[in-house]
């Protein structure tokens, strides 16, 4: 049973605010931990729901929140006694489009399959596609594959094609594969504007096919008519400061605009005041968590245009996720017309010395070296760290 796809639309219906999930096994269960500023709504929530039981609530303390934050998300042990990936997932499951349906990129091809996987309780990771006959061919893991197949034969636009047992080889293959998308003629629009721009021009090559790449891959998060709002501009701003201001919550799908994900982009769209404080504090935090809100705060920072933000994006270019690192390339180029790549040191350096031409009170930058692992003992997110491995992920691409 998948915790999150149950109690998520509970929270929103009942409108409490949460923070990441948390879990670990006890007597053969899973027992659920989150933060919330509503402990009693957060009961209700938990009590309206007849397969769950809810245990306490405690005060929070600097040393409880330190333990919560460094709690994983723990899984119980597959059954069968096979690989098991992290989050639990035993099986990779793929799917397609049929008849008539032909969605263009994942975003399209993901929004009729996210209500379905919550309302079927369906437990799955990542969403991952790739063009295959003139159609994009979507797969996921997922530690419930009958389930899945289920869901998926629900829905009159896909067949399932198949499900196969996860090995260590496989879910390493799986990870690799990137959202790929079809061709997309409002993408290669937004494409052919940045190329008449200099920093575009600037880019290296490696560059411009992973903004190539991510513009196509979150071709719906990135619409421009997503952002459109009339006459109601100071409305919607308004909304999107106070979602901004509110807690992270947690990803409900990287093609998918949440409303979080609308406030980023939106306010940055809008050029509002406010902007680059909140989505510095997004894209700039110093915890572990799904990277996937700092890397489009990352994003949203260069479409700002703000230039008081680039001391808070140089220390990203070392980040452990290596889309934060690469958003970050972009934005500083975007920003200030340079390109010094994954180079902290001479971004650093260049901006300093130049600060006074971009700008009155620019804050200096400070050299000192984030430690984005926050002091975890991960080996998975201390590998990421390691700068050596970074550049051997960067240069992927």
């Amino acid at each position: 049973m998948d915790y999150l796809s149950i109690v998520n639309p509970k929270l929103n219906e009942f409108g409490v605010y949460a923070g990441y999930f948390r879990s670990k096994p006890e007597d053969g269960k899973l027992i659920a931990y989150n933060l919330t500023s509503m402990p009693d709504e957060y009961k209700k929530v938990v009590e309206s729901i007849p397969q769950f039981e809810y245990l306490r609530t405690e005060r929070l303390t600097k040393e409880s929140f330190e333990a919560y934050e460094k709690t994983q998300q723990e899984s119980l042990p597959p059954t069968d006694g096979g690989y098991s990936a992290a989050g639990g997932f035993t099986h990779l499951v793929v799917f397609r489009p049929k008849g008539d349906f032909n969605p263009q990129n994942p975003g399209a091809m993901l929004e009729p399959v996210r209500n379905a996987l919550l309302s079927h309780a369906v437990h799955c990771g990542y969403f991952r596609t790739k063009p295959e006959d003139g159609k994009l061919t979507g797969m996921f893991v997922t530690t419930d594959p009958e389930k899945f197949q289920t869901m998926i034969e629900s829905l009159p636009q896909f067949e399932f094609i198949r499900s196969e047992r996860l090995t260590k080889a496989s879910f390493e293959a799986y990870e690799k594969t990137p959202q790929l998308s079809l061709p997309n003629p409002e993408v290669e629009k937004r494409l052919e504007a940045m190329r008449q721009t200099d920093w575009y021009n600037k880019l290296t090559p490696g560059q411009k096919k992973w903004l190539e790449h991510e513009e196509n891959a979150f071709a719906y998060v990135y619409d421009p008519k997503n952002y459109e709002v009339g006459s109601d501009r100071d409305a919607f701003v308004a909304k999107w400061v106070r979602w901004l201001e509110g807690p992270e919550p947690g990803f409900p799908g990287r093609t998918v605009l949440s409303t979080y994900d609308e406030a980023i982009f939106g306010l940055a769209i809008h050029k509002n005041d406010r902007a680059a404080e909140l989505l510095v504090k997004i894209a700039a935090e110093r915890v572990i968590k799904d990277n996937a809100h700092r890397f489009f705060a990352t994003k949203a920072l260069g479409i700002l245009g703000d230039v008081s933000v680039v001391p808070d994006l140089i220390p990203l270019l070392y980040h452990y996720n290596m889309d934060c690192r690469l958003a970050a390339q972009i934005s500083l180029a975007q920003l200030t017309g340079q390109n010094f790549g994954r180079d902290a040191a001479s971004w650093g350096e260049w901006y300093n010395d130049n600060r006074s031409k971009l700008g009155s009170d620019l804050r200096a930058f400070d050299p000192v070296r984030i430690d984005w692992s926050c002091g975890s003992d991960d080996p998975q997110i201390q590998k990421w760290c390691d700068p050596e491995e970074q550049k051997k992920m960067d240069e992927r691409w």
